[in-house]
């Protein structure tokens, strides 16, 4: 019926924004490329300051804070991709639920690297069953599983908070430093 035209085209307009996502991803990895390795956290805050364009006229603030560390290409690609996930759910959800702000930190710890990305919106959704079901939560996990991090979701009613944490062994083990 229609209803599921409109969900297949939904679908489609939201795969293709996936396409060009990662074709940007890619385009600016190859400039910022050396020796196969990317100087990410530079990266992540360019990258950023685009979405942000994109997003302003929404009313919403992008803070981004990220330390600097260097990652093999692939591995700052699958990165990218839920860093831009995340923040694509955060606009579509977070301004629903009134976020004015969206930020996006990258941490350095002693035995992980932590990317952190939140809105200041009333929290997840209670009726919250199709969140980890979405093609978007799947992308991130099977990206998170390539780079043996693990993601932290936030429960129904908790404040919108998604951390990644990549563990250091695994990065060096990459060729990261």
């Amino acid at each position: 019926g229609a209803s599921e035209s409109e969900e297949t085209r939904s679908a489609l307009a939201e795969a293709a924004d996936r396409v060009i996502a990662v074709a940007r991803v890619h385009e600016r990895l190859h400039k910022s490329h050396h020796v196969g390795l990317v100087a990410f956290g530079e990266y992540l805050e360019q990258m950023f300051a685009d979405l942000g364009k994109s997003m302003r006229g929404r009313g919403l603030t992008l803070n981004c804070s990220a330390v600097s560390v260097n990652l093999p290409a692939e591995y700052a690609m699958s990165l990218s991709l839920i860093t831009n996930e995340l923040v694509t759910n955060a606009f579509k959800h977070g301004s629903e639920a009134g976020a004015t702000i969206i930020g996006v930190t990258l941490e350095r710890h002693a035995e992980a690297l932590v990317l952190t990305v939140e809105d200041n919106g009333s929290g997840m959704p209670l009726s919250q069953n199709d969140t980890s079901a979405s093609l978007g939560f799947k992308l991130i996990t099977a990206l998170a599983r390539q780079l043996e991090a693990t993601v932290t979701i936030p429960r129904a009613g908790q404040p919108a908070r998604f951390l990644i944490e990549m563990p250091i062994s695994v990065l060096r083990s990459f060729g990261a430093d």
